[in-house]
């Protein structure tokens, strides 16, 4: 009996330690300049952006398939960096695409299954859409609109105007200094200030918001809502 649970076991071993091997990496360096941007479109997957100090965007993907890593596409058009990645199967994996970018620098990124993120201060127009994921990110100095259709919305301080959308899940922004349009079909809407317009709704959940600097529009079909103060016109 234990020498059959023991060759299950090594078995069961060697079968997962087959599909790791037989998971790809795929790794790309761009030299860009300050200002550019990157589009990265893909139907699985998380996609983490990282900026830094260099004029580089770096992508690094993991958890692909081999057969399917030439279905990676990274190509360079000026101071445009595309990444595109169709999977064959519908699997969504383990698949990452790691991108280190500028801090300054445009997005605009895609997903059919998985997070975005970006881990820290970016200067840009900051655009993103995903159907099964959750949406964080970290102080951003431009335009921010992005949506997922299934999961929570996170993000620090926006120095521009913000539109995020969710059909499943919370949200919770830091401070807005321009306008500020946010909904959610199933969730809570924290907001901690906005310096000009507030358009905020959920159909199931409650509503906070700190100051707003001009008109506020806030509307929750399934609880309670209250901000501190607006000197425009409020319903």
């Amino acid at each position: 009996m234990w020498l059959t649970l023991g060759l299950v076991v090594l078995s069961t071993a060697v079968l997962a330690q087959k599909r790791e091997e037989g998971k790809g990496v795929r790794s790309k360096s761009f030299n860009v300049t300050r200002g550019g941007s990157l589009e990265v479109s893909t139907n699985v997957g998380d996609i983490r952006l990282s900026p830094w100090d260099k004029n580089e965007v770096y992508v690094n993907v993991e958890g692909i398939d081999d057969e399917d890593l030439d279905r990676v596409k990274m190509t360079q058009n000026g101071n445009t960096v595309r990444v595109i990645f169709r999977q064959k199967w519908s699997d969504y994996g383990d698949v990452r695409f790691e991108v280190n970018i500028p801090a300054q620098f445009d997005v605009d990124i895609s997903t059919s299954g998985g997070n975005l993120e970006i881990t820290g201060a970016v200067s840009g127009k900051i655009k993103g859409t995903t159907s099964g994921g959750d949406i964080k990110l970290k102080k951003i100095s431009g335009t921010v609109d992005m949506s997922t259709a299934g999961g929570d919305v996170r993000t620090g301080d926006i120095q521009g105007d913000g539109y995020l959308k969710t059909s499943g899940g919370d949200i919770e922004i830091g401070s807005v200094n321009g306008q500020l349009e946010v909904s959610t079909s199933g969730g809570n809407i924290r907001v901690e200030s906005v310096g000009k317009s507030l358009e905020a709704k959920t159909s199931g959940g409650d509503i906070e918001i700190g100051n707003v600097g001009g008109e506020a529009r806030v509307a929750t079909s399934g609880g309670t809502s209250r901000w501190e103060r607006s000197p425009g016109k409020h319903r």
